[in-house]
C-alpha cells in the first residue's frame, strides 16, 4: 500500500522492481535507497526463477538485505503454461538458500493446474482484472470468449466487481480442502493500469478502493497493485487507504478479532469486532448511490462512531444507516 507524505508526495510501504536487473550496481544503489526511506522489497524472479543457477546467484545476492520482504517467482506461470514442478523447485531452491523471507506468486487464470502452481508458494495472488474489457470478444486477438475457449484479459469474468471476491473465495477455499489455510495466505492485485491491450481504460480511484478493500473483505493479507507509473487519482485514492489503515489494521489483522462478512444489494461489508468496538468496512460494487442498513449486517446499535476513511460514505448514527456513492467505500470503528 501507498502512503502520503506532508509534502503531497507518495509513499510506498513496499516496492516491486520489474526485472530484467541488467545494471546490478544501480540495483543495490536502489535497494539500499529503498532501505534508507524505509521501504520493504518484493525481489522478482519471473525470468529467471526456472534456472537454478541464476536463483542461487540472485538469492545469495538479496537474501541478507534487512529490507528484503518476500520472493516472487512466477508471475502468470498458469497463462504461460510453465512447467507444473517448476514452482516448487524453485521454492525448494529458495528455502535451502534462505529459508526466512515468503515466496509468492501470482496466477491468472480461474483453476488451470492451480493446485501444482500454489504448492510452490507461501503467498499466492489473484490478479483479475475487470476494468475496461470485453468478456465475450476479444479485442486483442479478435475471437470471441467463451467459456472453453478465446483470451479477454480476465479468465471466466463477467466484467463485475464480483469477479474478484469470487475469485478470492474460490482460491481460500482451495487452500482449505488442500489443508494450506494455515501455511499459505491469499493476497489481491487491484488493476491500476489500463488503455491497452484488453482493458481500454484506468480505473478511477474509487473503482482502485474499491478492487482493493473487496480484496481485503474477503480475506486477502496484503495488496499489491499492478502497475506504477498510474494516474493521479488512483495514486490519491491509494494513498488514502493506506493512511486509513494505521486504524484499520488493529482489527483486520488481530488474531482474536472476530469477523463476519456481509453482502447486502451489491455493498459488501467486512465486519471485525474487537472487545467493545468493530470496524465496519464497506464498498458499494454499484454505479449508483445507495444505502446500508448496518441493522440488516448485523449491528443493531451505534453508540459512538468514527470514520477512519472515506472514498464516497457517510454515517447516519440516529438512522443507523451508511449513505455510500457510486462505488463509494467508507470505514467506520464503532463502540
Amino acid at each position: 500500500m501507498r502512503s502520503r507524505r506532508k509534502d503531497d508526495c507518495y509513499r510506498f510501504s513496499v516496492i516491486h522492481p520489474i526485472p530484467t536487473f541488467d545494471n546490478l550496481t544501480a540495483l543495490e544503489d536502489v535497494i539500499e535507497r529503498m532501505r534508507e526511506q524505509g521501504l520493504y522489497l518484493m525481489y522478482d524472479m519471473r525470468w529467471t526463477y526456472m534456472n537454478a543457477t541464476a536463483v542461487e546467484e540472485e538469492v545469495n545476492r538479496i537474501k541478507n538485505k534487512p529490507n528484503l520482504l518476500l520472493w516472487y517467482t512466477g508471475d502468470e506461470p498458469d497463462g504461460s503454461s510453465d512447467p507444473l514442478n517448476a514452482t516448487v523447485l524453485a521454492y525448494n531452491q529458495i528455502y535451502d538458500l534462505d529459508g526466512y523471507h515468503p515466496v509468492s506468486l501470482v496466477l491468472n487464470c480461474q483453476d488451470y493446474y492451480w493446485t501444482e502452481y500454489t504448492a510452490g508458494t507461501d503467498i499466492v495472488m489473484q490478479d483479475t482484472y475487470m476494468i475496461g474489457i470485453n468478456v465475450t470478444f476479444s479485442n486483442q486477438w479478435g475471437t470471441p470468449c467463451t467459456a472453453d475457449y478465446g483470451d479477454c484479459g480476465c479468465d471466466n469474468c463477467k466484467g463485475q466487481f464480483e469477479d474478484i471476491s469470487n475469485r478470492m473465495d474460490e482460491f481460500a477455499g482451495r487452500l482449505f480442502v488442500k489443508g494450506w489455510d494455515r501455511t499459505k495466505a491469499v493476497w489481491t492485485a487491484p488493476q491500476a493500469f489500463g488503455d491497452n491491450t484488453y482493458w481500454t481504460r484506468y480505473p478511477t480511484g474509487q473503482e482502485y478502493v474499491v478492487q482493493t478493500v473487496l480484496g481485503i473483505n474477503h480475506g486477502g493479507l496484503g495488496s499489491l497493485a499492478w502497475d506504477d507509473p498510474t494516474t493521479d487519482d488512483i495514486q490519491s485514492s491509494a494513498s488514502a487507504l493506506a493512511i486509513s489503515f494505521a486504524a484499520m489494521k488493529e482489527f483486520v489483522l488481530n488474531p482474536v478479532a472476530s469477523f463476519r462478512h456481509v453482502v447486502q444489494d451489491r455493498v459488501d461489508v467486512g465486519l471485525w469486532t474487537v472487545g467493545a468496538q468493530t470496524l465496519v468496512l464497506a464498498t458499494n460494487l454499484n454505479y449508483e448511490e445507495t444505502t446500508l442498513s448496518l441493522a440488516k449486517a448485523g449491528v443493531h446499535a451505534v453508540g459512538m462512531a468514527r470514520q477512519v476513511f472515506d472514498s464516497g460514505a457517510t454515517l447516519n448514527v440516529h438512522t443507523g444507516t451508511i449513505a455510500l456513492s457510486s462505488v463509494g467505500t467508507g470505514g467506520f470503528i464503532l463502540d
